[in-house]
């Protein structure tokens, strides 16, 4: 899939924060303990998690979540000629939209 110049953009950033926050995860992984703690409750720590690629990474797959939905959604709504507030603008300014 190609993108519109907007959205290349705003992707660039974002795809290299990943592969950083990635590279940092992997790279810190081994040095986790067994336990972390997942949840702080009032008094504390009340409730821990096994180290697990999805209790270390979590965030990270949210993250990936996020930025494809948001990508998806920018894309659309340039491509679409939908586009409302300060997107006109924008859509002008790279001939899209």
């Amino acid at each position: 899939m190609v993108f519109s110049r907007p959205v290349r953009l705003w992707l660039l950033p974002n795809a290299a924060l990943l592969a950083a926050l990635s590279l940092w995860g992997i790279l810190r992984y081994p040095h986790l303990p067994s336990r972390t703690p997942q949840h702080l409750g009032i008094d504390g720590v009340d409730a821990w998690t096994e180290r697990s690629i999805g209790s270390a990474f979590a965030l990270v797959f949210v993250y990936i979540g996020v930025t494809v939905l948001l990508t998806a959604c920018a894309e659309r709504a340039l491509t679409q000629g939908r586009v409302v507030g300060v997107f006109p603008l924008v859509a002008r300014e790279f001939g899209v939209g």
